[in-house]
This record gives structure tokens, sequence and C-alpha cells, in this order.
């Protein structure tokens, strides 16, 4: 099963940027119905679009991504210095991170499942012993 740990807010940015999703289109080289696909969260965004988003806006776009559901994930800022290094796949790199760390998060969801099963079994094991002890009580009175 796949699950997209993040998706970037392109209507936030717009919004906040004043870019109307023709003059987005336009920029991306796509329709205009594309980035309402994106912002309706039908498609996701390619990642050159980010590229290209954060190097002509020179802006920090980390705001913009946005988690999914929890657990909530640390992702290293996309700078626009190292888009024009030609650093493209940093923000992949970052997804990786995160991958990594939803993993360990699985695990240790797992594990406090585990836990409140045990726990949920002494409980119905501790409340048959009350009754015992309870009817125990009552036989003597």
């Amino acid at each position: 099963m796949h699950i997209n740990l993040y998706m970037f807010d392109l209507k936030a940015f717009r919004k906040d940027n004043n870019i109307t999703q023709i003059a987005a289109a336009d920029l991306f080289g796509c329709k205009q119905s594309f980035i309402s696909d994106i912002e309706r969260g039908r498609r996701t965004i390619p990642d050159a679009y980010i590229d290209i988003l954060c190097e002509k806006y020179g802006t920090d776009i980390n705001d913009y991504f946005i988690t999914n559901n929890t657990p909530t994930v640390n992702i290293e800022k996309a700078t626009v210095g190292s888009v024009m290094q030609g650093d493209h796949n940093k923000h992949k790199g970052n997804i990786n991170i995160a991958s990594e760390q939803a993993a360990v998060y699985e695990t240790k969801l797992d594990e406090a499942n585990a836990e409140i099963e045990r726990l949920k079994s002494e409980l119905a094991k501790a409340k048959d012993k009350i009754i015992d002890l309870q009817q125990k009580l009552i036989d003597r009175l």
C-alpha cells in the first residue's frame, strides 16, 4: 500500500503570491484544468513544478507542504540556493527521510496497539477475579 506523505498546497501558494490558475498553467506549460486537478487533489504536483516555483519566486516553499494526517513528519526546507545550484532532487531526498520516519512511527504504533491489547486482557482477568471475590463475599453473608 502506498501512502502519500505530503502534498504541496498549490492553491495557497498561488493566492499568497497573487497568481491565477491560468498564469500558473502558463508558467508550467500545462492546461488550466491540470492546475485545477492538482488543487482538488485529483493529481499530484510534479516535482519539476515545485522547482519552477522555488526558482521563479525565490520563496521558502516549505510552508506550503502539508503532511497527510499523522504522524507529522519534518521535511527539510527546499531552498532557492539548492535549486539554483542544480540540486533539484533535494526535496526527493527529504521525502525518503520522511518515509523512513513514517516507518518508525508505524512500528511504534504497532507496538502501542499490541500493548493496549495486552492491557485489555489483563483488565478482563482482573475484572473476572473481582467478580469471583464479590461472589465469595456474598456466599459468606
